[in-house]
C-alpha cells in the first residue's frame, strides 16, 4: 500500500492531506484532528492513518472479513494512529467520540434509509467539521437499472457461476445498449467484486443533483462544495456562442450543476463535502468589491503548466489539470508565482508586485479571472487565518 501511495498510483479523492484548503480554509494546521472512515473497506482506513499520522483515524464496519485486511495493514506499517471497531455506520454514536472529519464514499446508497445513515454521522461531527460523501449517480446508470432488473427476473444469486454469466452478459450487449456509457466509463467491473457490487447489489440506491442537495438539507447538513466542481460547471461545458447561454442568467447553483448532469451524462458517482450550516456559512468565499485581496491561493495538486507565460509579450501560461486544457493570463501566473506560505493577493500587490502584475490586467479582470478558476476547481482559495 505504501508502494501504491509513494508512486501516486492509488490516493484518496477527499484525503485531508491534499483536499484541507477545501475542507478549512481558515486553517493553516490540521494537525491532532479526528478522522473516521465510515464503511472503511478492506484499505480505506489505513490509508488514511498512513497519510495522516498526526491525526487519530477511526475506521469501522460491519464486514469482519474487511477488519481483518485493515488490520494486517495496520500491523505492517505500524498504524498506531489507527481503531477499528465492527460496527453498522447508524450505530456510530455508540463510540462515543466526535470527529473532525469524516469520509464516507459508497455506503449509503447501499442503506435502506440513506438519510438515517448521514443523520447517524452528523450527529457525531464536530461543528467545524466536514463529511466527505459518495453516492452512486443516477445520469449515467441508466442502462445499468436495466440489466439489474434483468439479473432479478433471472433470478441471480451472488455465487461464482452467475458472476460469470454477469461477465459474459456484459461483454455480448449490443453496441447502442444504454449501459454502454457506464461500461466504457468505468474500471472496476473486471473484478467480480465490481460486477458483485454493480449488478448484483440487493439495495441499490442513486442520486441525480438535486437529490445529493435534498438529502444534504434533509438530514440538517449545507452543501459546502463538489470535489471536482468543474464536473457540474454547466458555463464551463457550454460554448460561448452556444443560444442556451440566454437561459443561464438567474439559474442557482443548484439547477445549473444539475442540468449540467443531465445534459453530459458523465457522472457515475456524486463526490461532495458537507457540514453544519453555521460552519458553511462561516467559510463562505465571496467574491464581492475587493475583499479578494485578502485570499490566498493554491493551485490544485493536479494542475499541471505546460507552457509559462511571457510577462513582457503578455502571453497566457498553458494549463491542463485532470484532462481539461485552459490557460493563466500573465498577471495572474506572475501573481501565483509569488504567493507562497501565508501570503495573500493584497501582500503581494503591496510589495511591488502592483505594477508588474497589473500591467497586463486590470484588478477586475483578475479577480473575474480567480473567480473562474475557483469555480472550476483549478485553485483553491484560503480566508484569512483564524488565530
Amino acid at each position: 500500500m505504501a508502494d501504491a501511495m509513494s508512486s501516486g498510483f492509488y490516493w484518496e479523492i477527499g484525503d485531508p492531506m491534499l483536499y484541507w484548503p477545501l475542507f478549512w480554509p481558515q486553517r493553516r494546521n490540521t494537525d491532532g484532528l479526528r478522522i473516521l472512515v465510515a464503511g472503511c473497506g478492506t484499505v480505506q482506513a489505513a490509508y488514511y492513518a498512513l497519510r495522516n499520522p498526526t491525526w487519530t483515524v477511526v475506521g469501522i464496519d460491519f464486514s469482519e472479513s474487511s477488519l481483518k485486511h485493515q488490520a494486517v495493514l495496520k500491523k505492517r506499517h505500524h498504524l498506531e494512529n489507527l481503531e477499528l471497531h465492527k460496527l453498522d455506520l447508524e450505530d456510530v454514536a455508540t463510540l462515543g467520540k466526535e470527529f473532525d472529519f469524516i469520509t464516507c464514499t459508497g455506503v449509503l446508497h447501499h442503506l435502506p434509509n440513506p438519510e438515517s445513515g448521514l443523520i447517524a454521522l452528523r450527529n457525531v461531527l464536530s461543528p467545524e467539521g466536514v463529511i466527505n460523501l459518495m453516492v452512486y449517480g443516477s445520469s449515467l446508470r441508466v442502462g445499468v437499472y436495466m440489466l439489474q432488473e434483468a439479473f432479478r427476473e433471472l433470478q441471480f444469486r451472488q455465487t461464482p457461476v452467475d458472476v460469470e454469466i454477469v461477465r459474459s452478459v456484459i461483454q455480448t450487449l449490443p453496441e447502442d445498449h444504454a449501459a454502454q456509457k457506464y461500461i466504457q466509463a468505468v474500471n472496476d467491473l473486471s473484478y467480480d467484486s465490481g460486477l458483485v457490487d454493480t449488478f448484483l447489489h440487493p439495495q441499490d440506491a442513486s442520486f441525480d443533483v438535486k437529490g445529493v442537495y435534498s438529502l444534504t438539507r434533509n438530514c440538517g447538513l449545507e452543501f459546502i462544495s463538489w470535489c471536482d466542481p468543474i464536473n457540474y460547471s454547466l458555463r464551463h461545458h457550454i460554448p460561448q456562442e452556444h443560444p442556451l447561454w440566454t437561459k443561464l442568467n438567474d439559474i442557482s447553483d443548484e439547477s445549473a450543476a444539475h442540468v449540467c448532469d443531465l445534459l453530459l451524462q458523465r457522472q457515475g458517482t456524486h463526490r461532495w463535502l458537507v457540514g453544519h450550516p453555521d460552519y458553511v456559512n462561516k467559510i463562505k468565499i465571496e467574491f464581492s468589491g475587493n475583499n479578494f485581496l485578502s485570499f490566498t491561493i493554491i493551485p490544485h495538486r493536479n494542475l499541471v503548466i505546460h507552457q509559462q507565460s511571457d510577462p513582457i509579450a503578455n502571453t497566457p501560461a498553458e494549463c491542463t489539470r485532470d484532462g481539461y486544457a485552459f490557460q493563466i493570463s500573465a498577471g495572474l501566473a506572475r501573481l501565483m508565482a509569488l504567493l507562497s506560505g501565508d501570503n495573500n493577493i493584497s501582500s503581494v500587490l503591496g510589495k511591488g508586485g502592483l505594477d508588474d502584475i497589473l500591467r497586463s490586467t486590470s484588478l477586475d479582470a483578475l479577480k473575474e479571472e480567480i473567480k473562474s478558476l475557483w469555480e472550476m476547481g483549478h485553485v483553491y482559495v484560503l480566508l484569512p487565518e483564524i488565530r
